[in-house]
């Protein structure tokens, strides 16, 4: 009788724990993210946000957007960022198990013994962190513009803000890709 761990194959090689499963996929789905369009696409689109929008107070500079710092990082931050924050959902939640079944690289996975829950946490990580990367340019955009009309320092509540934003992008961001998830997607129990 052949005495095995819970890790290990037939054959003796070992299959990584979950975590180790989750950080494989994760990696390896950003790095796609990373690599596709439409990344460069949503790149694209915050760029031009933030140009168009620069160049829009630059050149109108609206008494009521520029009054005071508060007010400036009020009406840019408050009024754009869940736009910002539903495209990168839709771009990378949308389709983050449907997708790979599209392309048929999930296939790929199938013989694999990896865990559904390791499939859907790695995805969902890589999304996350694709979309704060997204944030992020937005945010700093933000930033070099308040810092111009604003040299004294950024409102605290911006802080506060930020936080909620990404808390916002998480929250989209799982529900965008929890919500599309099929039953045929790992034939395999996730026990």
């Amino acid at each position: 009788m052949i005495n095995m761990s819970q890790n290990q194959t037939r054959s003796g090689n070992t299959v990584p724990g979950s975590i180790a499963q989750i950080g494989i996929i994760t990696k390896y789905t950003f790095l796609d993210y990373f690599r596709s369009r439409r990344f460069l696409v949503l790149v694209v689109i915050t760029a031009l946000i933030g140009i168009l929008l620069t160049a829009a107070i630059g050149y109108y500079r609206p008494q009521a957007l520029i009054a005071d710092s508060l007010s400036f990082y009020s009406s840019w931050w408050g009024n754009i960022t869940t736009f910002v924050i539903i495209l990168t959902g839709i771009f990378f939640g949308g389709d983050a198990i449907s997708g790979e079944f599209q392309n048929k690289t999930g296939y790929f996975s199938i013989p694999n013994p990896i865990r559904r829950s390791s499939i859907y946490v790695g995805k969902f990580l890589a999304a996350l962190i694709a979309s704060t990367l997204i944030l992020a340019i937005f945010t700093v955009i933000t930033i070099g513009n308040g810092l111009y009309y604003f040299p004294s320092g950024i409102p605290s509540q911006f802080g506060e803000s930020l936080l909620f934003s990404w808390i916002t992008l998480l929250r989209f961001s799982a529900s965008r890709s929890f919500s599309v998830q099929s039953s045929r997607v790992a034939p395999y129990p996730s026990s």
